[in-house]
C-alpha cells in the first residue's frame, strides 16, 4: 500500500484543485460567504482535507524526497491537463516542452528509488 497512499493523495489533490477552479469560475460573489455556500468550494476544501490524511500516510512509509516531487509534479500535470482539455486553456510550445521535462524528471526520481 506504500504507493497506494501516494496515488490516493494525488487523486484527492487534483480533484480538490479542479473543484476550487469550478467554484471560482461559477461563484456569484468574491466574499467568504459566497465561497462558504458554494458546494464546489466546500467539496474542494473537504477533499483537500482527505488529501492531507493520505499524504501523511504516504510520508510515513515513503521518503519525503520521493513523495514531495511526485506529488507536486504529477498534480501539476493532471491539473494543467484538465485546464487544457476541459477548460480549453491554452498551452504554448514552451509549456509543452516544460511538461515533457517534468515527466522525464519524475521518471528519473521514481526510478532512483527502485
Amino acid at each position: 500500500m506504500n504507493y497506494g497512499y501516494l496515488l490516493i493523495a494525488l487523486a484527492f489533490n487534483a480533484t480538490a484543485n479542479i473543484l476550487l477552479k469550478v467554484a471560482a469560475v461559477g461563484s456569484q460573489g468574491t466574499g467568504i460567504r459566497a465561497l462558504m455556500t458554494n458546494p464546489f468550494a466546500v467539496a474542494g476544501v473537504f477533499i483537500f482535507g482527505c488529501n492531507v490524511y493520505f499524504y501523511i500516510q504516504a510520508l510515513r512509509v515513503l521518503p519525503l524526497t520521493l513523495v514531495y516531487p511526485v506529488m507536486t509534479a504529477v498534480s501539476f500535470l493532471i491539473i494543467n491537463s484538465y485546464g487544457f482539455i476541459v477548460l480549453k486553456e491554452q498551452w504554448s510550445a514552451a509549456s509543452a516542452v516544460g511538461y515533457a521535462i517534468i515527466i522525464l524528471g519524475i521518471g528519473l526520481v521514481v526510478s532512483s528509488y527502485r
